[in-house]
C-alpha cells in the first residue's frame, strides 16, 4: 500500500516538475531565493537556518512577493517571450549565414585561375573536341557506308527480282489443267469463291487430289484462302491468260 502511495507521489511530482510551467517556477525561485537554497543546504544548526529565513523575509508580504509572485512571473516571462527572442535570433543567425556563404561563392567565382588550372582546362576542352570530331567522322562513314549498301541493292534489284522468279517451282500438268478450269467456275457461276467441294464436284476429280492442288496454288500465290474457301488472286488470273 505504502509503495502505490510513494509511486503516486513521484507520478504527481513528476507530471508537476516536467511541465514547462513548473520547471521555469521553480528554477526562477531557485535565483529569487538563492540565500535561502544556501541557508537550507548548509551546515548551520536549524534553528539559525530558520532565523535567517525571517530575517530574509520577515512578513507575509515578503513571503508571497518573492516566493510566489516574482517567480510566477518570471515564469510566465521565460515561457512567453524567450522563445519568441529565440525564434528572431535564428532567423538573424540563419540569415546572416547564408549571405556569408553567398559572400564566399562570389569572392570564389571572382578569384582568378592560375596557369596551372588555365591548361588543365584547356587540355579538357581539347580532349572533348576531339572526341565529339572522331564521333561525327565515325558516323558520318556509317552513313557512307549505308548509302553504298543502298546503292548497290537498288542496283541489283532485276537480278534479285529475276533470281527469285527463277526460283519458283512452276506448275505441274493438273495444276496446269486446273487453274483455267477455276476460272471457268468463277465465270458461271458469278461467284468469287469456292470450296473443295466445289471444284471437285465441277471437275470431276477427286477430293483429296483437289484439295491438294488447291493448297500448292496458294502457297504459290495464284489463290487466296480464307475460312476454307480459294480466291483467284491477280498473279492467278494472268497465268491463265498466259496459259
Amino acid at each position: 500500500m505504502f509503495d502505490e502511495i510513494n509511486k503516486s507521489i513521484k507520478a504527481i511530482l513528476y507530471e508537476r516538475v516536467s511541465s514547462p510551467l513548473a520547471g521555469s517556477f521553480i528554477i526562477s525561485w531557485i535565483i529569487i531565493n538563492w540565500k535561502i537554497v544556501l541557508a537550507i543546504f548548509s551546515s548551520l544548526p536549524v534553528k539559525l537556518k530558520i532565523d535567517f529565513i525571517q530575517t530574509l523575509n520577515p512578513t507575509v508580504f515578503h513571503y508571497l512577493i518573492y516566493g510566489l509572485i516574482t517567480p510566477f512571473i518570471s515564469s510566465l516571462l521565460f515561457i512567453l517571450i524567450y522563445p519568441k527572442i529565440t525564434k528572431k535570433i535564428y532567423h538573424y543567425w540563419h540569415k546572416e549565414k547564408v549571405e556569408l556563404q553567398n559572400e564566399k561563392l562570389k569572392l570564389e567565382q571572382k578569384r582568378l585561375l592560375t596557369q596551372e588550372e588555365s591548361q588543365k582546362i584547356i587540355t579538357k576542352l581539347i580532349l572533348l573536341e576531339n572526341s565529339k570530331n572522331e564521333e561525327i567522322t565515325s558516323k558520318d562513314k556509317e552513313i557512307e557506308q549505308l548509302k553504298e549498301n543502298i546503292k548497290v541493292l537498288q542496283n541489283n534489284e532485276p537480278e534479285i527480282k529475276h533470281a527469285t522468279l527463277s526460283n519458283e517451282k512452276p506448275l505441274n500438268d493438273f495444276e496446269t489443267k486446273l487453274l483455267p478450269q477455276l476460272v471457268m467456275y468463277v465465270d458461271e457461276t458469278n461467284r468469287d469463291g469456292f470450296s473443295v467441294s466445289n471444284i471437285a464436284s465441277y471437275t470431276g476429280e477427286a477430293r483429296t487430289k483437289v484439295s491438294l492442288t488447291l493448297d500448292d496454288l496458294t502457297s504459290k500465290g495464284y489463290l487466296t484462302q480464307s475460312l476454307g474457301n480459294y480466291t483467284l488472286t491477280k498473279k492467278g488470273k494472268t497465268e491463265v491468260i498466259n496459259l
